[in-house]
């Protein structure tokens, strides 16, 4: 080991080789990133539904791989293998609403039809709210 290539972690402070150290966060050693990654994915906090039984848990990534898949722990200690799970999804339904809002917006000011063009934009905006918010009535019946 070449002594003249090491340098300082700036996580612990500890000055180590440089194949010590991460490759996607250069001035962390490895040790460090994986305590990082372990607290990190202690704090992580998933609902997911049993698709065996339809049982909601609280689970947390394990952190082990197999071949075929990851395994998640509940409160109570299980292993649940990932394709025993069904996660809920997390939509962000007001950057959603935003998002087909404006889409709508361009397409009504886009409209050559002789009521699009005469309308208002303060009725355009009104029709491209009014007509987000029944797509997203319609999308959340299929989520729930």
């Amino acid at each position: 080991m070449d002594h003249l290539e090491v340098k300082k972690c700036e996580t612990c402070g500890k000055t180590k080789h440089i194949s010590e150290f991460s490759k996607s966060y250069r001035s962390r050693c490895k040790a460090c990133v994986a305590e990082h990654t372990r607290e990190v994915r202690a704090a992580e906090k998933l609902t997911a539904r049993l698709k065996p039984t339809g049982e909601e848990v609280e689970v947390i990534p394990n952190g082990t791989m197999s071949i075929h898949c990851a395994a998640y722990k509940t409160k109570d200690g299980r292993m649940i293998p990932t394709t025993a799970l069904e996660f809920e999804k997390n939509i962000d339904w007001e950057q959603r609403r935003y998002e087909i809002a404006k889409e709508l917006m361009k397409a009504f000011a886009a409209n050559s039809h002789n009521q699009c063009v005469d309308a208002s934009s303060e009725m355009l905006a009104q029709w491209s709210v009014v007509g987000a918010d029944m797509l997203i009535a319609e999308l959340k019946k299929g989520t729930i």
